[in-house]
Formats: C-alpha cells, structure tokens, sequence
C-alpha cells in the first residue's frame, strides 16, 4: 500500500479543499436563500453542469483511457490525448447547443417544483451555465492522461479552483440579488480547471505519430463506462427532481441532505479506489497479474470499509449535529435543519455500498468490462425509478431508496465480478479478520455512542456536537483496526523500531 500513500495524500488535499468550498458554497445558498424558490434555483444553476457532464461523460472517461494509457507508449498516448479532447470537444460541444436551446424545457423537467414565472429566467441562466460543459469534458480527457501517470495533485486541486470560482460568484450574486454572475462563474471556474490540467499534461508531449488512436473498441469500452456510470448517477437526479414534487423546498432539502453524504465519500471514500485504479488497470494488462489485482482489489476494499463503517456510524447517529453546523443559519429553520438531517441519516445506510462500489468499478474497468456494471445498474435504477412513478415520492422514503439502490449494485458487482471474471472478494467482507475488524468498530462506536448519549450531547452547540461524533468515529475505527493480526504487528514493529533509535 505504501505506493498508493503519495497519491492518496495529494488526493486527498485536493479534493478536501474542494469539497470544504463546496460546503461553503451549500451553507452561502441556506444562510442567504434557506429552502425557498431562489434557494431551488441557485442549486439548480450550479448542478446542472454537474449533471450534464456526468450524463455525457462521467467517470467513463478515465475509466476507458486509463487502461489504454497503460497499454501504450509515449508518442502513442500524446496522439490519443489529443485526438480525444479534439473528439470529445466537437461532440459534447453539438450536445451543449441542443441543451441550450431547450434550456426553458430542460429546467421545466428537471425542477417541476419551480412556480411557473420563475422558470424563463432560471433557463437562461442554465443556458450560460451550460457552456462549462465542453470545457469540463475535454478536462476529463487531459485528467485521464495525467492520472494514467500516477499524477493526481493537479487534477485534484483544479476542483478547488473551480469551487472557489463558484463561491466567488455566488457572493457576488447575493450580494447584487441577480444569479447570473453563478452562471458566468461556472463557466469561468471550468476554464480555469481546464488550463491547470493542461499545464501538467504538457509534460507528456510526444510529436512524431499521426495514426488515429481511437479504434471501435475503445469507444464501446467508453460508452459501456458511460451509460453503466449514468445508471447511478442518473439517482441523485432522480431523487431531487422526485424530492422537488413535493413542493418549494423540497429539492433543495434533498441536495442539502445527500451533501451529507458525499462530504465523506468525495472527500475520502473515493480517494482509495482513484488511487489504486491505474495499478490495477497495469496488473490486469499482464498476462499473470490476476493474482496481483486481487490483491489489489482486497486490500482497497479493507482499506474502504475500515474507514467507511465508522464515518457512517459517526454521521448517521450524529447527523443532527452535522446538519445544523452546516446549515442553520440565516433563513434556515429549526425544522428544515432537522428534515435536512433525518434524510441524511438514512442516507449514511448507503455509504458504506457507495464507497465500496468505487473500488468494484474500478476493477471492472481495469478488466475493460463496461457492460456488465451497466446491466446491473440499470436494474438498480429501474426498481429506484419505479417506486418513484409508483407515488413513492414522500421524503423519507426517497432517501431509503437511495440507500437501497447502492445495496442493489453492490450485491450484484460482487457476484457478477465473481462469475464471469472468477475474482471472488467476499472474504474481504465476511472472512474472520474482516468480521472481528467490523464488530469491534461497532462495538467501541456503541460505547462512545451510550456514553454521549448519558451526558446529553445533542444540547451542546453544534460543533461541539461534530468534534465528538468525529473522536467516536475515529476511536471505532481505531478500534476496528487494533483487533487486525496484520496490522497490530506492523504497528508493533514502528513502535519497536522508534524505541530502538531512542
């Protein structure tokens, strides 16, 4: 695992100092908005770039190209780069003019909630908003060449630039009352993220072939990546746009609690598995590297749930804390914070398939097998979708789908990865070490969980509130991981040999 420390490390700096933007950003739309019409447009303005990317390109980018970077050599990768920004850029620069010019209906579908005379206005802010969308699709291209080097800092910080452009515009769009300046933000902040990733990428400059790179199968290796990366984030969409029917608040209400969520996955989480994906990519392109892959493959998912299940444990009991930290203030209510923070708690139930998927996709597409995730997404998606249409609409019950849906996918990675490609990984969640690492964080968790409790925790200010379901997540996983053979003698050996040089 030492290999993936460095990468792990500038990851998580990054995209830290990103999602803590991000989070200013969501408490600037509840301190200056609360849950009201405004609120429900400004989210919608700085999501649907967001959205659409992720329709049109996802994380099947990377996942496509990184194998194929490891497969090739210098001058080859250079050419393949630039052919693909190049395609990519003419293709989802016609999709972004088609959107734009039913930008009224798009925002009509998307935020049934809005009142009616509100809509004109949000869509033509959509239509500037949505011309981030070429520019973050091409840096997709130039991020998947860097990350197919092992070089993750400026990929990673490039999201806090853009964050910080999003939180300069919506300053100054409050400030003014007038959203339009987020729009013109959006665009500006993908441009600036653009021009980072290049900079690194012009490193890696290799003239000399003219040969077109980009053969049939790695487009359907692409748009496998794509629509199995839709299914799943097709849910968050889903669950704000079923969220939104029921009335003015009820999208933004959504958003605020699946922020909750992604806090810890986008900043953590994902980390692992953006950071082993490349080596597995390598080991699955030899001829004998099954056996390195898997144990690639096992040591992420240990890794991903010893840090999953505590921070799951830690926000979903202490949600409120969390929710009214982050939220309560200015035109946040008492009861929106609590609505907030009773959602997000059931959506903790998801984060542990959540994070776990991560790693499973990424040995899926180190593989080169995109449709497999693709079918079992679908399912997942269909079952979600069709709850909704059923009338399951209320708020409580949207974010049990949504936990349910990740379950959904993660059972059928982990079968699906073992029948057809024989890379069986259920012992890395039921075998013994895996089981006593799991009840001993549970069991340290309930113990500063009672303990809290007979203090009465939840009457002290907020923060007060977060910093102790932080130690009590944080003593469970130690906890967890202290009861591990392996990892008690490794860290008995530190101790021993730090002893030793005193």
């Amino acid at each position: 695992m030492k290999r993936f420390l460095g990468a792990g490390a500038w990851l998580f700096v990054g995209i830290m100092l990103g999602r803590i933007l991000g989070l200013v950003r969501d408490v600037i739309i509840g301190n200056q908005f609360g849950v009201g019409v405004e609120a429900d447009r400004a989210v919608f303005v700085i999501t649907i770039p967001d959205v659409m990317i992720n329709i049109l390109i996802g994380g099947a980018m990377g996942a496509a190209l990184i194998p194929e970077f490891k497969r090739r050599n210098a001058e080859e990768n250079w050419a393949l780069l630039r052919q693909a920004s190049g395609l990519v850029l003419v293709i989802v620069g016609i999709v972004t003019a088609a959107l734009i010019l039913s930008a009224e209906g798009l925002t009509r579908m998307l935020v049934s909630g809005l009142p009616e005379d509100a809509i004109p206005g949000t869509a033509k802010l959509v239509m500037v908003a949505l011309l981030a969308v070429p520019i973050t699709a091409v840096s997709a291209v130039v991020r998947a060449r860097l990350q197919g080097e092992e070089r993750f800092a400026v990929p990673s910080l490039a999201g806090f630039f853009y964050n910080l452009m999003i939180v300069a515009g919506l300053v100054f769009a409050s400030g003014i009352g007038n959203l339009t300046g987020l729009a013109v933000a959006a665009v500006l902040g993908a441009g600036l993220s653009l021009l980072m990733q290049v900079w690194d990428a012009w490193r890696f400059r290799a003239p000399g072939v003219n040969a077109w790179q980009i053969e049939w199968g790695l487009v359907g290796r692409f748009l496998g990546a794509l629509v199995a990366g839709m299914m799943i984030l097709i849910v968050p969409v889903a669950l704000r746009g079923f969220a939104s029917a029921n009335g003015v608040g009820g999208q933004t209400t959504a958003y605020l609690a699946a922020k909750l969520v992604e806090l810890p996955m986008g900043t953590l989480l994902s980390v692992v598995s953006i950071a082993m994906f490349p080596a597995v990519a390598a080991a699955l392109a030899k001829e004998d590297g099954f056996e390195e892959a898997r144990d690639f493959a096992r040591q992420g998912i240990g890794v991903i749930l010893a840090l999953a299940v505590p921070i799951a444990l830690g926000m979903g009991f202490f949600a409120q804390g969390f929710a009214d930290l982050l939220y309560r203030h200015g035109e946040m209510t008492f009861n929106d914070a609590r609505l907030i923070a009773q959602l997000g708690a059931i959506m903790m139930v998801g984060l542990i398939p959540q994070a776990v998927n991560t790693m499973l996709l990424a040995i899926f597409n180190g593989y080169r097998d995109m449709w497999t995730p693709f079918w079992i997404s679908l399912i997942g998606l269909a079952v979600f979708l069709g709850f909704g249409f059923a009338g399951v609409i209320d708020l409580m019950s949207l974010a049990w789908l949504y936990s349910g849906f990740h379950w959904v996918v993660m059972l059928g990675l982990l079968i699906s990865l073992g029948g057809r490609h024989k890379m069986w990984l259920v012992d890395a969640f039921v075998g013994g070490q895996a089981l006593i690492r799991l009840g001993a964080t549970i069991g340290v968790f309930g113990v500063c969980f009672v303990g809290l409790q007979q203090v009465k925790v939840f009457l002290f200010p907020p923060i007060f509130v977060v910093l102790l379901a932080i130690s009590a997540g944080g003593f469970a996983m130690i906890g967890g991981l202290m009861v591990d053979r392996e990892i008690r003698g490794k860290v008995k050996g530190v101790i021993l040999r730090k002893m030793g040089r005193s």
